[in-house]
């Protein structure tokens, strides 16, 4: 588990390159679901908000989400294009979920500026 801005997080230990100390979370925009009501807490799934979503933009197949988190920041939400899910609009308030095993904890310094100091980081991602 890692404490994000006062959120629980898990993350699958096989899937962590570090396991104490600051680690830095991945997953990837199209393992990320939008919920347009705060969910019931369940076993392997983090939930992040609520947020607003701040850009949609249409891409075909696909629709990209910016979701603005307070004290996490702007959140990449890849959906497909299907009849089922919540359609949101700019302004809406969402909940950003995902399942833990999708998650991945990386031992790079988030003061990074450069390239990754872990080369290896795509293995676990």
């Amino acid at each position: 588990m890692v404490e994000v801005a006062g959120h629980r997080l898990g993350v699958a230990a096989d899937r962590a390159r570090r396991r104490t100390g600051r680690v830095t979370l991945g997953v990837r925009p199209e393992k990320l679901h939008l919920l347009t009501a705060q969910p019931e807490p369940a076993d392997g799934v983090n939930v992040l908000g609520p947020g607003r979503v701040t850009d949609v933009s249409f891409s075909g197949v696909s629709t990209q989400y910016l979701v603005e988190v307070p004290s996490i920041g702007t959140l990449t939400v890849f959906a497909q294009n299907m009849a089922s899910g919540p359609t949101v609009s700019v302004g809406s308030e969402v909940w950003v979920s995902w399942r833990v095993e999708h998650g991945f904890g990386l031992d790079d310094d988030p003061g990074d500026t450069g390239a990754p100091a872990d080369p290896d980081a795509a293995e676990v991602a």
